[in-house]
């Protein structure tokens, strides 16, 4: 801790009585030779420590030279740095300039283009509209085409029924005659068979040891009767078959 002129004084005006208060028993003598080296001793030792105050000055001195040195330096550095930054700033804020102005070219170009591909886009929907009430149109003429087509194929296919029933009513008849053909034809050969029994029992009486030969014969007759079954059996299953195809013929029609 260092003394203040006030703290010297203060202790020059004072240390007389401190002495006598401490010493009172002594002699006036010893105590004034005391006292005064006590005084060249304070003396010394505030010499010494205003001298260290001077040295300490000095040194604060130098280090307040040095800190305003760094200081000014310091200014002078952030000056520098400062204009450089404003320097930056400015060439940063035109560079932005011109590219926010390139920006805006850029926006009334593709504002632009936007336009054109708007009326471009309206064109082709006017086009697509134009060509979805074509399609329209051509679906109502199919439409109406398909419809007459199919009054017309409903139209044969009546006629074709009705050509069919015709057809089978002279199926029918033909099967009529083929049987009343058949019944002609079996009512003649029972008159044959008839005349050949009556011929056969002149033939007997007059021949009788030509037994087994009639009996051949008989067996002939037998095999043709047999014969003329299966014909008769396969010429009805051959009709029957070719009405079934027309009839699935004209389902499939």
């Amino acid at each position: 801790m260092t003394l203040t002129q006030e703290d010297i004084d203060f202790i020059k005006a004072n240390m007389a009585d401190w002495l006598i208060e401490q010493s009172t028993g002594r002699p006036a003598a010893v105590y004034e030779i005391e006292l005064r080296e006590r005084m060249v001793r304070v003396e010394e030792a505030l010499k010494h420590e205003r001298e260290l105050i001077r040295e300490g000055f000095a040194h604060m001195d130098a280090r307040f030279a040095q800190a305003e040195q760094r200081h000014q330096e310091l200014r002078e550095d952030m000056l520098a740095r400062f204009e450089q930054a404003e320097q930056r700033h400015q060439e940063l804020r035109r560079d932005m300039l011109a590219r926010f102005e390139q920006a805006d070219k850029r926006f009334e170009q593709a504002e632009q283009r936007h336009q054109e591909l708007r009326r471009d886009m309206l064109a082709r929907f006017e086009q697509v509209d134009k060509r979805f009430e074509q399609a329209e149109q051509r679906h109502q003429e199919l439409r109406r085409d398909m419809l007459a087509r199919f009054e017309q194929a409903d139209q044969r296919q009546q006629e074709l029924r009705l050509d069919m029933l015709a057809r089978f009513e002279q199926v029918d008849k033909r099967f009529e005659q083929t049987d009343q053909r058949h019944q002609e034809l079996r009512r003649d050969m029972q008159a044959g068979f008839e005349q050949v029994d009556k011929r056969f029992e002149q033939v007997e009486r007059r021949l009788d040891r030509q037994d087994e030969r009639f009996a051949a014969i008989d067996a002939r007759f037998d095999a043709m009767l047999r014969r003329h079954d299966r014909h008769f059996l396969w010429l009805i299953g051959f009709i029957s078959t070719v009405g079934a195809l027309i009839i699935a013929a004209g389902k499939l029609l």
